[in-house]
């Protein structure tokens, strides 16, 4: 994959702006790779899951949502949501629910293991970034909010991130 990347990112930037750009490519690849955990049991709710679960909550903190509000919130086909909730049901994060009163819809309810074991990745995400923080230091850390911010802002106009021809 990153062949490809590297062929595509020479077609549409200068020298300078390749090398740059394979640095990038490079540290994302060595960034993944170092990043998952060594030395202890692989967790079991990945960052993907986490990011899920959050939305879940984020859309109703306290009750059930519908399977179209999760297809809604992140932009995904309700064949995916149904998959990953089927995930979530056989981990016990989650249930469905079908409610007397709206028979044709299908609710998810976190459950208490799934509010627990979120809590538990969220404090050990925040102990995380607040050691890596520290090892930036202020300065970089706020230039890496910075960038991070300027990054977002490009990508939220469609024709810089949303074109096709990359």
């Amino acid at each position: 994959m990153l062949r490809c990347l590297t062929i595509k990112i020479k077609e549409v930037i200068d020298v300078n702006e390749q090398e740059i750009a394979q640095k990038i490519l490079r540290l994302a690849y060595v960034f993944r790779q170092r990043s998952e955990p060594r030395g202890r049991k692989k967790l079991t709710m990945n960052p993907r899951d986490m990011m899920i679960l959050h939305g879940i909550i984020h859309l109703n903190p306290e009750g059930m949502i519908k399977m179209s509000q999760i297809k809604d919130y992140f932009h995904v086909s309700p064949a995916a949501v149904s998959q990953g909730i089927r995930s979530f049901e056989q981990q016990g994060w989650v249930e469905r629910v079908i409610l007397d009163s709206d028979r044709r819809s299908v609710y998810i309810r976190i459950t208490e293991k799934g509010r627990a074991l979120m809590q538990q990745r969220e404090q050990e995400f925040c102990e995380q970034i607040g050691a890596y923080f520290r090892y930036l230091g202020e300065a970089d850390s706020l230039a890496l909010v910075r960038i991070l911010e300027r990054t977002v802002d490009y990508c939220q106009n469609p024709a810089n991130c949303g074109s096709k021809e990359m």
